[in-house]
């Protein structure tokens, strides 16, 4: 299912996007577009969190 409907950009992909280092809303924004489509950023309130959902999970990952 598509987090940002306009870039056709999966809750998934945001998640691995975090992982390899894209880290931020602008770091995402820049590599795959979303949040950025003609809606005007619909998602936007969605694809915050999945990136700070992530980063969290990173944070408290056993090393």
């Amino acid at each position: 299912m598509y987090t940002c409907l306009c870039n056709c950009v999966t809750e998934a992909e945001i998640r691995q996007a975090v992982r390899m280092g894209h880290d931020t809303l602008d770091k995402i924004q820049n590599f795959n577009f979303a949040t950025v489509g003609p809606c005007g950023g619909s998602c936007l309130q969605s694809v915050i969190r999945i990136i700070e959902d992530e980063v969290n999970q990173i944070r408290f990952e056993p090393s």
